[in-house]
């Protein structure tokens, strides 16, 4: 992802998935900075190889932002649930859409989301 003059990342987890389904988990990176979310998806020939495809390729090989939301528009976050894994993120923007992302460990997450000024809630 490209940073834009003046943007700083505050956090992002290289291991994040956005959940889009049941069983439709789309690997890749989530980043927070100070103006905005995004989501990068892996690239498919990295993510391919797996765990080695991802920290050998995954650096050569640009994956897409296909979530790229600006802080201003994240409403609240809270902690969901995705099978046995508690490290889910569900983020609202102000329009009521609402994302999922299971992530390394929520308790960063929640974090580093409390501190951008993004609301805590149950959703």
């Amino acid at each position: 992802m490209k940073l834009e003059t003046g943007e700083q990342i505050l956090f992002e987890d290289g291991f994040a998935r956005h959940v889009k389904g049941k069983l439709n988990l789309v690997p890749g990176k989530l980043i927070l900075t100070n103006q905005r979310l995004a989501f990068e998806r892996r690239s498919v020939v990295a993510s391919s190889f797996g765990l080695l495809g991802v920290l050998i390729l995954g650096p050569l090989l640009r994956g897409n932002v296909t979530i790229d939301l600006p802080r201003m528009q994240l409403a609240a976050f809270s902690q969901g649930k995705y099978g046995r894994n508690q490290n889910v993120v569900q983020l609202v923007s102000t329009d009521g859409t609402e994302y999922t992302f299971t992530v390394s460990k929520f308790d960063q997450w929640a974090h580093h989301l409390t501190q951008a000024g993004i609301a805590l809630h149950a959703l």
